[in-house]
């Protein structure tokens, strides 16, 4: 997929930006539950070396067919910081777009 999409169908945590893999300046996160039965839960956090997590959103649950804009630019430094996201559902489907 192209750098900044990214296509989930499992739960599980994923790493969407490493660190010191990109870049750390981001306008919009938008995340899209694209099952038409049941809502999906996120969780989209930066996090550190050591594990430390800067929550950005904390168990968001986004309804069945719908689209939720996360972030409106944030900037981080990415040789310290990577952002992830973890996704639960009994049916995941999500659609992450970065810009």
């Amino acid at each position: 997929m192209e750098r900044g999409l990214f296509d989930f169908s499992a739960n599980g945590t994923y790493t969407l930006i490493p660190m010191k893999g990109g870049s750390g300046n981001i306008r919009s996160v938008t995340l899209t539950n694209y099952d038409t039965i049941v809502p999906c839960n996120v969780d989209l956090y930066l996090e550190d070396k050591s594990s430390s997590k800067a929550y950005i959103t904390k168990s968001l649950q986004i309804p069945r067919s719908s689209t939720v804009r996360i972030i409106d630019y944030v900037g981080f430094d990415n040789d310290v910081l990577g952002l992830k996201l973890v996704l639960t559902s009994t049916s995941p489907k999500l659609t992450v777009i970065i810009k």
